[in-house]
This record gives C-alpha cells, structure tokens and sequence, in this order.
C-alpha cells in the first residue's frame, strides 16, 4: 500500500509497504489488509507490477475490489459496503 497526502508527498516510497494476508472471500480472493497512518489522504495498491488508480481516502476500515482498468492500465476500484 502506496500512501500519501496533499501536505505530505512522501509519507513512503514506492511501492508502499506490505500488506497483511487475512484470509479469503466467499470467491476464494485473497483478502488484504493494512493500516493507513493518519494523516494519510490517498492510497494506491500495487503488487509491483500492476496497480490501482489514486484513491481517494477520508479514513476508517474500507473495504475495496477491483474493477476495470483506465487507458494507463490501472485497476479502478469499487468501495464495497
């Protein structure tokens, strides 16, 4: 998990840290999780070789899948609920 913040571009260097296997999905998807340090106001997941767009984070446990890409070839993301 790759963060930063509009007041703080370099909270970490990329490709972010490492992320926490927690188990899996009712598909058998691997879950993630990871703690965003305050302060943090965008988020980009990576396994280094491809990647998520910019998302946009106020805070708290969110939940996000993976969509379609962009013409760059990033993943868009769905907030789950």
């Amino acid at each position: 998990c790759y963060y930063w913040s509009d007041s703080n571009k370099s909270m970490t260097t990329w490709p972010g840290k490492p992320m926490t296997k927690s188990g899996t999905n009712d598909k058998n998807q691997a879950l993630y999780t990871f703690e965003v340090p305050s302060g943090a106001t965008y988020i980009i997941f990576t396994n280094n070789s491809k990647q998520t767009v910019d998302i946009s984070y106020k805070g708290g446990n969110i939940k996000y899948c993976p969509t379609t890409t962009d013409s760059m070839g990033h993943y868009k993301v769905e907030i789950l609920q």
